[in-house]
């Protein structure tokens, strides 16, 4: 991961956005998002201004910021950047299951979420408390 994508991440994150929601407010594509982050490419000067601008953050925060130090924490206590991360795994999963079932039914991926999510046996809140 590039120092560029790490720091748009952990800004984000920090801010507890999901990269598609950072991606609505700069007006870029998710992908875009997902590839900085990841570190495939450094964004143009362009879309780096609205990503910043986006998050609130000046260009150099996007940049140069280095990471702060990490506080010694408690097992077992999620924080909301490891909410975030693990929502975002979940849905990302959920995502690719839906995608598989939608091709081999004939169907759209939209379809297939819409009933999976009618029919779940659980709630997901942001808090990531599941209830039976």
């Amino acid at each position: 991961m590039s120092k560029t994508g790490s720091n748009i991440r952990r800004i984000r994150l920090r801010q507890g956005l999901m990269q598609k929601e950072l991606a609505a407010r700069a007006g870029v594509s998710p992908a875009s998002v997902t590839h900085i982050e990841n570190g495939r490419y450094i964004p143009r000067a362009a879309t780096a201004a609205k990503l910043a601008a986006a998050l609130g953050v000046t260009l150099d925060q996007i940049f140069f910021e280095e990471p702060p130090q990490k506080p010694e924490r408690k097992i077992g206590v999620f924080d909301t950047y490891q909410k975030i991360l693990i929502r975002e795994a979940i849905e990302h999963r959920i995502r690719q299951e839906a995608e598989v079932l939608a091709l081999g039914m004939g169907v759209t991926v939209d379809q297939v979420l819409e009933e999976y999510y009618a029919n779940a046996q659980f709630t997901m809140h942001n808090d990531l408390e599941v209830k039976l």
